[in-house]
């Protein structure tokens, strides 16, 4: 006969378990155990609550007169926390959804914490629904919402958003004297690739704030770009005097290392502003354009992939993990990753063209004149694009379309009064296409133009052309006196 299971023979001190388990809560919290402080806090917000035993003091009020004065003697955790008399109340639900939190559970985080009125519950409850994108569909018309939305967008988007600079115009009206603002401006001209504008607004932000190293770090990569080496020595110098322990500091000593090509000292510099600050996105890829320069492509990737792991939206790591590949010539592989760099920088021509020389290089024509064409859309590497236009679809036997790029870039070799073998290789097809035409003039005015270049092969592939056309020229007017 099946006897009867034994019941428990513990008994439980309800008070003395809640203490034990939101000690427990934050102690597992602090070690980074997530996952059991979710489950103590959990099994805390089970436990039954406390019973009043006085029953005139049963109304809400003086219930949480008792949980107050109850936590107030037991709760012995965060005593350097200004607790109020709410906080107290909701302080065991907030310890379970803090720990949701901790796990990225946000929706369960927000869900538990609706309706509690506490500074910290509301905080916790408004910021898990930010970072699921669930905050209000509308922001409230504010100057921080401005602020919000101008640094999100120049994050993202780079200078290439219809409404960014309407709201750094708001924000510079609203706040002249800002210096954040005016840094964000420099850095807008940044992206949009206008150096001297950005170097300007850089130079009287650095007049007012002398000692401010915030974004100097981009002012650096601006002179280096604009190869202006005395500026940037100065820069650095300075930065070091204020505080040389700063990351932005490190990188701009580095900068200033890497323009004078002593790339190893350069390394150092980058590795330093990375043992100050790990999660510093750009000093990684400024250390994998370091190892690039050193042939180093292990280290290079491995450089850059830690820069997109820390900022996915760093465009110039993308594309220097395609440079590396395309270094490699493993195009495919670079092909992607410049993919993942003109997604963010849309109209940025210079990796448009790198990845139309990949496309060449696997003997895809048609991708790369569709890549070259894009770049023309940008004001970078448009004379890349229109030299290699024309020659590609002079490859693939589209005589309307080469001539066409043919001739705007003539144009563009003689607003520039430059003679190359370009230049004589544009005139010679396009007096060749005129010939065919029958437009014997004009042909022979490129036939003309392109004499006069450098090359000597053209040149006498030139005279041949003219002579042919002159021929062509004197028969007709024979047949007209006939």
């Amino acid at each position: 006969m099946d006897t009867a299971p034994t019941p428990p023979t513990w008994t439980i001190d309800t008070e003395e378990t809640r203490g034990a388990l939101r000690e427990a809560v934050q102690a597992c919290s602090e070690r980074g155990l997530h996952c059991a402080a979710r489950w103590a806090a959990e099994a805390l917000n089970g436990l039954p609550a406390p019973n009043v035993t006085n029953s005139q003091e049963s109304g809400s009020i003086k219930r949480q007169g008792y949980y107050v004065s109850m936590y107030r003697e037991a709760l012995f955790l965060n005593t350097d926390m200004a607790l109020n008399d709410t906080d107290l109340v909701e302080y065991d639900t907030y310890l379970m959804a803090k720990t949701f939190f901790d796990l990225k559970e946000y929706d369960r985080c927000a869900s538990v914490l609706e309706g509690y009125t506490s500074s910290k519950s509301r905080f916790l409850r408004l910021y898990s629904k930010y970072l699921v994108i669930k905050m209000k569909p509308e922001l409230p018309d504010s100057f921080m919402t401005t602020y919000f939305l101008n640094h999100v967008t120049l994050e993202c988007f780079g200078d290439h958003h219809e409404d960014g600079s309407i709201w750094l115009q708001q924000l510079a009206e609203a706040f002249p004297k800002s210096a954040y603002v005016k840094s964000e401006r420099a850095i807008s001209h940044y992206h949009a690739r206008d150096f001297p504008e950005a170097a300007k607004v850089f130079e009287e932000l650095i007049k007012e704030n002398p000692h401010r190293l915030d974004s100097l770090d981009i002012f650096s990569n601006v002179l280096f770009v604009t190869d202006s080496r005395a500026r940037l020595s100065f820069l650095a110098h300075s930065c070091a005097m204020t505080d040389n322990y700063r990351p932005e500091t490190c990188c701009i000593i580095g900068n200033y290392y890497s323009m004078k090509s002593e790339h190893e000292k350069a390394v150092v510099y980058f590795k330093k502003a990375l043992r100050l600050n790990r999660s510093y996105a750009s000093a990684w890829t400024l250390l994998g354009h370091e190892y690039l320069e050193m042939k180093n492509t292990y280290a290079a990737v491995e450089s850059y992939r830690r820069a997109v792991d820390y900022n996915h939206r760093d465009y110039r790591a993308w594309n220097g993990l395609g440079q590396t590949y395309e270094a490699l010539k493993m195009h495919y592989y670079a092909l992607g990753y410049y993919q993942r760099a003109t997604a963010i920088r849309p109209y940025d021509g210079r990796i448009w063209c790198a990845m139309a020389e990949c496309y060449e290089c696997l003997d895809q024509d048609l991708a790369a004149i569709k890549c070259y064409t894009r770049a023309l859309l940008g004001s970078d590497q448009e004379k890349m694009a229109l030299k290699k236009l024309p020659k590609l679809y002079k490859k693939i036997g589209d005589k309307e379309a080469a001539a066409h790029y043919f001739r705007k870039s003539l144009e563009q070799f003689r607003e520039e009064q430059s003679e190359s073998e370009d230049t004589s290789e544009a005139c010679i097809f396009l007096a060749l296409y005129e010939r065919e035409k029958g437009n014997l003039a004009m042909a022979s005015e490129y036939a003309t133009e392109a004499m006069q270049c450098s090359s000597e092969q053209h040149q006498e592939d030139a005279k041949a052309l003219l002579r042919d056309i002159r021929s062509v020229l004197d028969a007709g007017e024979s047949d007209e006196m006939d």
